[in-house]
């Protein structure tokens, strides 16, 4: 098997590995991001040069044929309107090699996520701030409010999970936070973690249940839910024993539905973590 390239130590490490061409637009990208951002961290992040201030301002990565810039504009209807000819399938930006390349838009999107991190960090409550009287009265046994009892739950999302859902475009982010603490509370014991690029949870080092943002939708994928006998579960796997449902609207999302299909997982299971040394063979483990 061959060794994993380790990621790069720095942006300086980046783009010196990546190709000749694409090497002078990393370098300004950099720069416009530096001039808008000056107090900004620099940082590697998911192996992408990053800036840091308040949280991610900006991620840039170079590729075959063009530039990437990630997380999707959102907030700002007349830089949506700028970019929305660069944008992707899931809203990431593409800045093609062989074209100019718009860095006052890069310079807007910088200023914009500035102002955007800005506020979300103000909106936070001080470390060791007192708490108003309703919440301390909740503390002290009475029924927690459900926005407060909501907040509770997402700040339990494992932080790449959470990272993972504040990438994704608006509509899709109230769907996947959802999954994420409807999974977490259903599987209080497995383990989750981003494997091929996208959250999923293992129970016993096995593959259980995650979810992926694609065209059509939030893809919630059960990998033994072709026997859950669940009709709502109505994308099956040719090959294995997957099944799946997309949602475009947390609203879709039935909590009983979920539950259920958690408790079915825990159930019934099907050995993928040993496909590879069994050649391509599943067994069922549950």
């Amino acid at each position: 098997m061959a060794a994993t390239v380790p990621p790069p130590a720095n942006i300086n490490e980046y783009i010196a590995a990546a190709s000749p061409s694409a090497r002078p637009i990393l370098r300004e990208i950099r720069k416009v991001i530096r001039a808008a951002a000056p107090d900004a961290e620099e940082t590697i992040s998911y192996r992408m040069p990053a800036f840091r201030q308040n949280g991610i301002l900006l991620y840039f990565a170079a590729f075959t044929n063009h530039i990437g810039v990630f997380p999707p504009v959102s907030g700002d209807e007349r830089l949506e309107r700028a970019v929305a000819p660069y944008a992707g399938p899931k809203g990431n930006l593409r800045f093609p090699i062989d074209r100019p390349i718009p860095y006052d838009l890069i310079r807007r999107i910088v200023k914009l996520r500035l102002k955007q991190n800005r506020e979300r960090s103000r909106a936070k409550p001080a470390a060791g701030a007192k708490l108003p009287d309703e919440s301390r009265k909740s503390a002290a046994g009475r029924r927690t409010p459900a926005r407060a009892r909501q907040t509770a739950k997402t700040r339990a999302i494992h932080p790449d999970t959470q990272r993972y859902n504040e990438h994704v475009l608006p509509a899709h982010r109230d769907i996947c936070n959802l999954l994420a603490i409807e999974i977490g509370n259903g599987l209080p014991t497995a383990e989750n973690r981003i494997w091929h690029a996208h959250p999923v949870w293992f129970l016993d080092g096995n593959p259980t249940v995650g979810y992926s943002v694609q065209k059509a939708g939030v893809r919630l994928m059960f990998w033994s839910g072709a026997d859950f006998d669940e009709s709502a579960l109505n994308v099956v796997g040719k090959k294995f024993k997957d099944a799946s449902v997309f949602y475009n609207d947390a609203s879709e999302v039935r909590k009983s539905d979920l539950r259920r299909w958690l408790r079915k997982a825990k159930a019934i299971q099907w050995d993928y973590k040993n496909i590879v040394r069994r050649k391509g063979r599943l067994e069922r483990i549950g």
